[in-house]
């Protein structure tokens, strides 16, 4: 009986004992069953590992079903062609189906997800587009935007009922203007990736700035109002001002500037000095990529123009627009050479055919300036020294420097105005409106508040004067009464008389000054507002740029890749761990997943003291400071740090005998993948500085946009904020509007 219950073993050699552990490890892949291939829902999977993830996408992928889905998750994977399930058909169908069951995996039913939330919770929302650059984020971001647009104006409701009901309801003014706010949101889209969007390595129509788009919706009452539509706002970050003077081969400069060569009529061209075409510029030939295969820059143009017509953009102000535009096209074109073999000064270059100089006239006549005072600002620079004002000539980097760093400025302050134009036009006027008309009803009611106060107080002077006479009467009555006393003889002449008045005051004549009330300051409108209206909820869109890692990584690859990293931590939070303490809540048998913790790398770039920004801020205050300034900073507060090590991306000196390369990069092991980073141009691009002489030059411009463009800048210390400040702050105020919203993420690859 022992025998049949214990097994008796043998002692096995110790290689043998390996070669099984070795076994039990490669274990043989155990897929899930056949019936369970391409499930649009990933947990409904038996067997849930990587590789049965990969398999299963691939399964939908190889049917044209890019979309899969998990908890509030959304994988897509990027076709790279047209398909056809993105019409309104299939938007009133998400929409519906939503309302009773959940429906399959799309980036429309994503955002039908997202909009009934907000309505049952009254909770803002909001929608991350996320993933490596040319995954289509851009595209799917503007899918979300679109199915919000129509599902909650006229759109929809068109599509369900009758043709009497719809004309009944198109009779209205609250449809046509649902109809016309839905219209005017999408036209930000064409606009905005005209002047924000180019053609990179890995993606033909990439966003080169990030953006988050609030839909604005009013708040849903009990009786079933609301919930409509009622405008957007917007946020940009980080515009890469650096591609307007310089492209990677196979790249292109920013959309509008061939969408112009190719869209305009020839007589517009000739106004704007443009002869042949985008080959004939610096700025935009430099690549050696003008055309973009299967893209008509002319159609896109006219896209352009149909989108600022509907956004209100009037004839003059694209006019205006154009020609600034096409005055930093000519700004690349102009060239310089020494003006004498004594001396480093330089002046624009006499070329035979005369282009430079044609290119600084045309310049000076697109931005209404003097033709001179743009020669003096493109060769010399103004020095205030006692007082006085000196002008110093530039040598010939400096002028190349200087020319681009003009060109970079227009183009970046064009870009924040056409922004700004576009949230005037869909939010600001509209709560500039609303704050106007509650400023009119305060000053109303404090108006009638003090003619009641005014009346109150006459008719307590009148009851006063009417109180005062009685007591005058009452007084003369019982001394008509009363017997007149006798006046002693010896005192008489003392008692008579009664006491002398005190002298009067005497003080200086002059005119008494008015006391005005004083009217309340009227505050700048921005996105704060959104947050202390409470009859305005948002569904935010965010879409930032992807993770990027090529051959040369500059300042605008770590902030993007900064942004990325602390978008994995927030997904990281909100998906992962706060599953998994749910199901421990709850009492559900679950093995805790060990999440790979990227904080160290975060903290590594952005605390303060001792991160990157910051470092990068302390060595752009000091004294001829480079980037090997930079890197010696970098590594001596952080030399032992497991993140990030020191890399010769560049080497200039021979390693021969004692000689040591020159290190100016670092690599930072980021959540992707290690990215390394060319320090060279951190400090110039992290200053972002534009030389008081351009400001003044372009504020005294005829031009009421040119003159606005750079206004803002106009008589601020050279000392402002740095370029890497700035976006870490948008960042972290981003990210703080994201906590207090509920997230659904969409994950392009």
């Amino acid at each position: 009986r022992a025998w049949r219950w214990h097994t008796v073993t043998t002692p096995q050699p110790f290689s043998k004992v390996m070669s099984a552990a070795t076994e039990e490890k490669k274990k043989t892949f155990v897929p899930n069953p056949k019936e369970l291939d391409g499930v649009p829902d990933l947990s409904s999977l038996i067997y849930l590992e990587e590789p049965h993830v990969v398999h299963n996408v691939k399964c939908r992928y190889n049917k044209d079903l890019i979309y899969t889905g998990i908890s509030s998750v959304l994988v897509a994977v990027n076709p790279y062609k047209q398909l056809g399930c993105y019409t309104n058909e299939r938007i009133t169908h998400y929409a519906n189906k939503a309302k009773y069951e959940k429906g399959l995996p799309h980036v429309y039913n994503v955002a039908e997800q997202a909009y009934r939330q907000l309505i049952w919770s009254g909770k803002n929302q909001s929608l991350i587009v996320c993933g490596e650059s040319g995954a289509g984020k851009t595209e799917n971001a503007k899918f979300l935007m679109r199915h919000l647009a129509y599902t909650t104006s006229i759109g929809l409701y068109c599509s369900n009922k009758s043709s009497s009901m719809v004309e009944e309801k198109l009779s209205s003014d609250t449809a046509m203007t649902s109809a016309k706010i839905e219209q005017q949101i999408l036209a930000a889209n064409p606009i905005l990736e005209s002047f924000g969007n180019a053609k990179t390595l890995l993606n033909n129509n990439s966003s080169r700035f990030g953006k988050f788009t609030k839909l604005l919706f009013n708040k849903a009452e009990k009786d079933g109002e609301g919930g409509n539509i009622v405008g957007s706002a917007m946020e940009t970050y980080l515009l890469e001002k650096s591609r307007v003077v310089f492209q990677a081969k196979g790249e292109r400069n920013y959309h509008v500037f061939y969408q112009m060569c190719a869209g305009l009529k020839t007589e517009e061209l000739k106004e704007l000095g443009i002869i042949g075409g985008a080959e004939d510029f610096a700025y935009l030939n430099q690549s050696d990529c003008v055309e973009i295969p299967g893209i008509a820059d002319d159609h896109r143009f006219e896209e352009l123009v149909q989108a600022m017509d509907l956004l209100g953009f009037d004839a003059e102000s694209k006019s205006k627009l154009f020609c600034s535009v096409a005055a930093v096209m000519h700004l690349g074109n102009v060239e310089f050479e020494s003006a004498s073999k004594t001396s480093d000064a330089c002046k624009i270059a006499e070329d035979e055919d005369g282009v430079s100089q044609y290119s600084v006239q045309m310049a000076a006549h697109l931005l209404e300036i003097k033709e001179e005072d743009l020669v003096r600002r493109l060769t010399k620079q103004s020095i205030k020294i006692r007082g006085k004002v000196i002008w110093k000539d530039y040598d010939l980097a400096g002028a190349e420097s200087n020319r681009d760093s003009t060109a970079k400025a227009i183009y970046a302050a064009l870009f924040d105005w056409v922004v700004l134009k576009i949230n005037t036009e869909l939010f600001l006027s509209k709560l500039e409106a609303k704050r106007n008309a509650l400023l009119e009803k305060e000053k109303a009611e404090k108006k009638k508040k003090e003619e009641e106060e005014k009346l109150k107080k006459e008719e307590e002077e009148r009851l006063k004067k009417i109180a005062d006479v009685e007591k005058k009467l009452e007084k003369k009555e019982k001394k008509k009464k009363k017997p007149k006393k006798k006046l002693n003889s010896k005192f008489a002449m003392f008692e008579s008389k009664a006491p002398a008045p005190a002298p009067p005051i005497r003080r200086r004549k002059g005119k008494k000054k008015k006391v005005e009330a004083e009217e309340p300051e009227e505050k700048e409108m921005s996105m704060d507002d959104l947050d202390n209206d409470p009859s305005i909820k948002w569904i935010g869109i965010l879409d930032v740029f992807g993770f990027e890692c090529f051959d040369y990584n500059s300042f605008e690859q770590f902030c993007i890749n900064f942004t990325n990293e602390t978008l994995q931590r927030y997904f990281n939070y909100n998906i992962m761990l706060s599953e998994q303490a749910e199901y421990q809540r709850e009492g559900i048998f679950w093995k805790p997943i060990e999440l790979p913790d990227n904080k160290p790398t975060l903290d590594l770039i952005n605390k303060r003291p001792g991160g990157i920004f910051y470092l990068l801020d302390s060595a752009g205050q000091m004294p001829k400071a480079d980037d090997k300034t930079f890197t010696t900073l970098i590594f001596k507060e952080h030399k032992k740090h497991p993140m990030i090590k020191k890399m010769n991306t560049n080497p200039r000196i021979k390693q021969t005998g004692r000689q040591k390369a020159y290190i100016n990069g670092f690599q930072i092991s980021h959540y992707a993948m290690p990215v390394t980073y060319d320090a060279k141009e951190f400090l110039i691009k992290n200053a972002d500085r534009v030389h008081e002489d351009s400001v003044d030059l372009f504020c005294s411009s005829k031009s009421k946009l040119v003159a606005k463009l750079l206004r803002k800048l106009k008589g601020k210390k050279s000392k402002k904020r740095t370029l890497g400040y700035v976006f870490s702050e948008q960042l972290r105020t981003l990210m703080k509007n994201l906590h207090k919203t509920k997230p659904f993420f969409c994950k392009m690859h």
